[in-house]
């Protein structure tokens, strides 16, 4: 199982898509990571949502634990801040704020 890749996809189709009891066990897995959302697993996710909405060069600063959520700073070349986010832990939705 290529993690990054299983994350992803569960995060696109969260429902379990598997028809026989093993591959189950992957989905499994893929949701005890989300639940217990690591910092590294909140950058993937969020490195796929900003990547849907800009082309241009950025960097992730400012990601901090705040308990169910992480937040985050986007942040351009220019040092200008892009956006502000927020992430649930729970179901991997990174919300623009």
């Amino acid at each position: 199982m290529n993690p990054k890749k299983r994350i992803m996809e569960f995060l696109n189709n969260p429902g379990c898509c598997h028809t026989d009891e093993n591959s189950c066990t992957d989905c499994e897995k893929v949701q005890q990571i989300i639940d217990g959302m690591s910092m590294g697993t909140a950058t993937l996710v969020i490195e796929q949502a900003v990547s849907e909405k800009h082309t241009e060069n950025y960097q992730i600063k400012e990601l901090e634990n705040m308990g169910r959520y992480y937040t985050a700073r986007i942040v351009g070349q220019d040092g200008g801040v892009i956006h502000r986010l927020l992430v649930d832990k729970q179901t991997g939705e990174v919300r623009f704020v």
